[in-house]
C-alpha cells in the first residue's frame, strides 16, 4: 500500500495482485484498514475466531498455551491444515497451531489485548471447505516477526490461492508475496465471480516450516465490493484536481466581474 497525497488529501492505494480466471486478490499493507473494509462491506458472514477455539488467556510478547487441532469448524465450515490443492508441497493433513504467535494490529483484540492467531504445525498450507457456496474471505498475514524468536526469519514467502467449485474443479487462481529481508504483512480480501466451496491456499517458492502467522479469517457468501486500484485512485484523484480547479476558476471569475461593476 501507498500513500498519494495532493494538497491535503491523502489516499491509500491497494494493489491487485495476480490473478487467473474467476478468483481476484487485493492486498492492503494497512491490516487494519483492510480488515475494516471488509467489514464495512456489511456483508461478512462467518468469522473463524482462533481466540474462542483456543480458549485459553494470552498475554502480549509471549506465545502462551499453544493447541494443536486436526481442524476448527465454524458453523458449516471447516479449515484444516495442509493442503490438495495445485502446486501445493504439504500435501498431508497437518494441524493448525493455536496461540499468541504474534502482536499487533489486526493481530491483537480491538482493545489491543493478546489473542489467538493461527499458524501451520509445518509448511503454511491450508484449506477452507465451505458448507454452501461463498465469495469473499479475507484475512491478515505476517512476516519476519513473532512472540517465539526461534521460529522468525526474514526469508518472505510466496502463496497461491485456489477456488474450487463443489465439483473439485479449479474456477480460479491468484498468487500473493510476502517480502523478504523485513517484517512484512498484509490484509488479503479474496473474492470470486464465481461461488466457490473451497479455498485452499498454499505456499510455495522454496516454503518455509515457520514464521508465517494468519489473522482471525472472515469470510461472506456475498461478494465484497472491491476496494479501488491505483489507476482508479488515478480518475478518482484526476477528478477532484479538475473539480477543484473549475471551481477556482469559476469563483475567480465571479469576484472579478464582481469587482469591475
Amino acid at each position: 500500500m501507498r500513500m498519494v497525497g495532493f494538497g491535503g488529501l491523502a489516499l491509500s492505494l491497494v494493489l491487485p495482485m495476480t490473478a487467473v480466471g474467476a478468483l481476484q486478490i487485493q492486498a492492503n499493507r494497512d491490516v487494519p484498514a483492510g480488515r475494516a473494509a471488509f467489514l464495512a462491506s456489511g456483508v461478512a458472514t462467518v468469522e473463524f475466531d482462533w481466540q474462542s477455539a483456543a480458549g485459553s488467556t494470552y498475554q502480549l510478547g509471549q506465545i502462551g498455551t499453544l493447541h494443536h487441532l486436526p481442524s476448527v469448524s465454524v458453523g458449516t465450515n471447516v479449515i484444516r491444515g495442509g493442503s490438495f490443492g495445485p502446486s501445493c508441497t504439504n500435501t498431508n493433513p497437518t494441524p493448525i497451531s493455536l496461540a499468541n504467535w504474534v502482536d499487533g494490529p489486526g493481530f491483537n483484540s480491538p482493545n489491543s489485548t493478546a489473542i489467538a492467531d493461527l499458524a501451520i504445525n509445518d509448511i503454511e498450507s491450508f484449506e477452507i471447505e465451505f458448507g454452501q457456496p461463498h465469495r469473499s474471505v479475507g484475512f491478515a498475514i505476517i512476516t519476519g516477526t513473532g512472540n517465539l524468536p526461534d521460529e522468525v526469519d526474514l526469508t518472505g514467502a510466496a502463496f497461491q490461492f485456489a477456488a474450487l467449485d463443489s465439483n473439485a474443479t479449479v474456477i480460479g487462481s491468484a498468487t500473493f508475496t510476502l517480502l523478504s529481508g523485513q517484517v512484512d504483512q498484509a490484509w488479503l480480501t479474496i473474492t470470486s465471480d464465481l461461488p466457490f466451496s473451497k479455498l485452499v491456499v498454499c505456499e510455495t517458492d522454496a516454503p518455509s516450516v515457520s514464521d508465517q502467522y494468519f489473522s482471525n479469517i472472515l469470510t461472506s457468501e456475498q461478494l465484497v465490493p472491491p476496494i479501488p486500484t491505483v489507476s482508479e485512485w488515478g480518475l478518482i484523484v484526476m477528478s477532484l484536481l479538475i473539480l477543484t480547479a473549475g471551481t477556482v476558476v469559476f469563483t475567480t471569475r465571479r469576484t472579478v466581474r464582481a469587482t469591475g461593476a
